[in-house]
């Protein structure tokens, strides 16, 4: 696995970076919400067959998908970079690589300040691991949203910041 970039990391930093990508998402939502109709329609129909309760999308949304997106994108893409490029550039330019692979305008700016995160914790761990929890729980985010009540939707976003307060304090706090 380590030739893959999946090497140990500590359980917390793993457990931290999947609450920063349910936070991540929550925000994202949030934000998303409060633009106007005539920008979201577009994302809102694009993103219709994602929102399927199927085994099959939940699979391929909270597995596959960012498997196969952290192997591309943070290992092979940043983690070569990293070697021919100072450690910013190859981080802003994977998470721009990353984010233009989505699609849509609202996905690209949103995946690429997600590719930023996600890369700076890659580059924290020098491991998979935490990126693909944070990865993970970022997609799942949607399913669970899509079960809740409107009205949660404060209480989310209220628990979700201090809990990626938490998550950040222990990122920051802590080394590898």
């Amino acid at each position: 696995f380590e030739l893959w970039g999946i090497k140990k990391a500590p359980a917390l930093a793993i457990a931290a970076s999947a609450v920063l990508g349910f936070s991540l998402n929550a925000l994202c939502s949030w934000v998303i919400a409060l633009l106007p109709s005539e920008l979201t329609a577009s994302y809102a129909s694009d993103s219709a067959p994602l929102a399927a309760l199927t085994l099959v999308t939940v699979v391929d949304t909270v597995v596959l998908a960012p498997l196969f997106e952290e192997l591309i994108f943070r290992h092979a893409v940043l983690g070569r970079l990293r070697t021919l490029v100072p450690c910013a550039a190859a981080l802003i330019a994977s998470a721009l690589l990353f984010g233009s692979f989505h699609g849509g305008v609202i996905w690209i700016i949103y995946a690429t300040v997600c590719g930023l995160a996600l890369g700076a914790v890659y580059l924290k761990y020098d491991s998979l691991l935490p990126p693909l929890a944070m990865h993970a729980t970022f997609n799942g985010a949607n399913y669970l949203f899509l079960l809740m009540p409107p009205e949660a939707s404060p209480y989310v976003l209220a628990c979700s910041a201090v809990l990626a307060s938490l998550s950040a304090v222990y990122m920051i706090r802590n080394k590898k």
